[in-house]
């Protein structure tokens, strides 16, 4: 049984399509590493709706989900950054990390340790 769901927070906004691909395909990972080796349950945004955002043609940043993710972050036990390359710089991210400050929802961190773009492979570590 699961005892806890986190909300996973990461970079996606980008105009390249590939990119946006291969963020989506690291928090899939991501999600993957935390429920099969922490047990935690997740909610991720990107993994929620980029398939439905592609095939529909929902483009926007953050501002467009916004509301939806504050309700989640609001919702889901915890707080969960995935901490890859360019994660700071992540305008979206940072507001949904300074919301859930806000809101005093505990923070994990969630490194990743080595990436393999084309062949999908990823390790990543929980943080303290």
């Amino acid at each position: 049984m699961t005892k806890e769901i986190t909300y996973l927070a990461s970079i996606y906004s980008t105009e390249f399509l590939h990119l946006k691909e291969a963020r989506y395909n690291m928090a899939c990972a991501a999600c993957a590493f935390l429920k099969k080796e922490i047990n935690i349950g997740v909610y991720s945004p990107i993994v929620h709706w980029h398939p439905t955002a592609i095939l529909h043609n929902i483009i926007g940043d953050f501002h467009i989900w916004q509301e939806e993710d504050e309700k989640m972050i609001e919702l889901l036990d915890s707080f969960t950054v995935l901490r890859s390359e360019l994660w700071e710089k992540s305008k979206g991210l940072r507001h949904e990390l300074l919301y859930a400050q806000m809101l005093k929802k505990p923070i994990k961190w969630l490194k990743v340790l080595s990436s393999v773009v084309d062949g999908e492979f990823y390790r990543f570590k929980l943080l303290d």
